[in-house]
């Protein structure tokens, strides 16, 4: 049996709403107007610290990297409140995800969210089965899978991290 591994961001599901939503929250926290706009996507996914570093230079705050540290911290704060608001799969990816499984393969998708978020059920995005496909998750001191040292944290077929932290 193929197990075959896929990101989450970017790949099979289009996060950058909800974390231009909190990228712009730590914004409205200040009372500062929003600095980021859905035109922004590409720089969502660039991570928190790269829609907080624009944000701040759009505003003209200045924010040095300490700031840029205390705000990421709020940032993560707000994502987790709106991790799947507007998150939805790319146009597709659900009946792909659905296919292979059917065809005996092993699914793991993995994001650099940290261990015990909740994450993508599948079954609330159009894949019906979801509850067999393995999750891993970045240790929280880890920035990215592909950028650390360290290994993702795996759970089993259909536990979401926090069920299995």
């Amino acid at each position: 049996m193929r197990t075959i591994a896929f990101d989450l961001d970017g790949t099979l599901a289009d996060t950058s709403a909800d974390l231009l939503a909190a990228a712009n929250a730590c914004f409205d926290a200040i009372g500062r107007p929003a600095p980021l706009a859905a035109a922004d996507t590409v720089t969502a996914f660039l991570g928190g610290r790269a829609m907080l570093r624009l944000g701040s230079d759009r505003l003209g705050l200045g924010w040095d990297e300490a700031e840029i540290g205390r705000q990421y911290a709020q940032l993560l704060g707000h994502y987790e409140a709106v991790i799947d608001r507007e998150t939805r799969l790319y146009p597709g990816a659900g009946a792909a995800l659905d296919r292979l499984l059917s065809s005996g393969a092993r699914l793991a998708i993995c994001t650099n969210k940290p261990a015990g978020w909740p994450t993508c059920c599948c079954g609330g995005w159009g894949c019906a089965t979801g509850s067999r496909i393995w999750w891993a998750a970045t240790p929280s001191r880890c920035a990215s899978p592909t950028r650390c040292r360290c290994a993702p944290r795996w759970r089993g077929p259909g536990v979401p991290p926090r069920a299995a932290a």
